[in-house]
């Protein structure tokens, strides 16, 4: 088994297999499995599952439209249902190296990731009849939705409170109490936001970060776990990523480098000047980053609270703790937004 305590919906295994003349594959296991997110999403989280396990199977025999993603190569695959749960995929096993949380991605990197997210947007705008379906325009995953998300809010001020290395975020975690807890204005920020930038709806990797990116030196070797695949806001996975695996420094100095590179690769790609201008694209991205910040969060409430991850913890409060400042200071500029509070 593969780095269990960092899957929440799924088992990964290293499956070796030695033939008879001695030679040895490598394939890589994953099986679905609710067990762990229903603890601490307090869900029954099943028809969920079934949803997004489907939803990455789907994509995997459709993925070869998507000419330069880089992806692992899939041998075979079983999607589940209420009658067979015995769901897999069956991919190769990956030699690159998985950037750790408590380092920083570098530009070359994230660069070379905003090229890889572009090609899915470049699909995304090209494909109108992929990107309306309803189970890509429907967030289908724990905390994309009000009910959910306010089920994992609890836990994070609960550990937060309790935790006196966390008082500086738990401080600010309740600045922004009163208006998460407001269902338009969760609603506002993760569906309609970027719409009101003339922004469309445009597919996303949807759990963009480190641990399922994996490296040769600078240059993506391939992008897993697509079950939370969805038609949203277009910046959510760059936003995601510089959250959650770059420093804050990195953050401030290259954020609109790296959406102003995705930018200007999408329109090469299109062939022309995109519809929506890059001055709201990230203005986008700032108001996305509200949200994704408390997936961090919930990241850091049950990956790396442990006395065991004190380095990731460290790391983790510095990032998120920087994000929430960027957030009040963004809510303070920007007049939709501070009508919530």
């Amino acid at each position: 088994m593969l780095a269990d305590d960092d899957s929440f919906m799924s088992v990964v295994y290293k499956v070796e297999v030695t033939f008879k003349n001695g030679q040895r594959t490598d394939y890589c296991l994953k099986v679905p499995t609710c067990e762990k997110i229903e603890k601490v999403a307090e869900v029954n989280f099943f028809p969920i599952l079934s949803i997004i396990h489907n939803k990455e199977c789907d994509f995997y025999e459709s993925s070869q439209k998507i000419d330069g993603l880089r992806l692992p190569e899939v041998f075979s695959l079983k999607r589940l249902t209420d009658e067979d749960r015995n769901a897999y995929v069956l991919m190769e096993f990956l030699h690159g190296r998985c950037v750790p949380v408590e380092e920083s991605l570098n530009l070359e990197q994230i660069k070379d990731v905003a090229e890889q997210v572009a090609l899915i947007l470049n699909f995304s705008l090209n494909n109108p009849d992929i990107t309306a379906r309803p189970e890509n325009r429907t967030f289908s995953i724990a905390g994309n939705d009000d009910e959910h998300f306010a089920k994992m809010n609890g836990p994070i001020v609960k550990y937060l409170r309790k935790t006196p290395e966390m008082q500086e975020l738990h401080d600010l975690v309740e600045k922004h109490q009163r208006i998460l807890s407001q269902r338009d204005y969760f609603e506002y920020i993760v569906f309609q936001a970027h719409l009101d930038y003339g922004v469309p709806n445009l597919l996303a990797h949807g759990d963009l970060w480190s641990n399922n990116l994996f490296f040769h030196g600078n240059k993506v070797e391939a992008i897993i776990d697509w079950q939370s695949l969805n038609a949203g806001n277009p910046t959510q996975d760059l936003v995601r990523l510089l959250l959650l695996n770059c420093s804050p420094d990195f953050r401030h100095k290259y954020e609109s480098t790296v959406l102003k590179h995705c930018y200007d690769h999408l329109s090469k790609l299109q062939g022309k000047p995109l519809e929506f201008s890059f001055e709201n694209f990230e203005k986008s991205a700032k108001t996305y980053a509200i949200y994704q910040i408390y997936l961090g969060l919930y990241i850091l409430t049950h990956k790396y609270s442990k006395p065991e991850r004190t380095l990731q913890r460290k790391v983790f409060v510095e990032r998120m703790a920087a994000g929430l400042r960027d957030s009040l200071d963004w809510i303070n500029q920007n007049a939709n937004l501070r009508k919530f509070k």
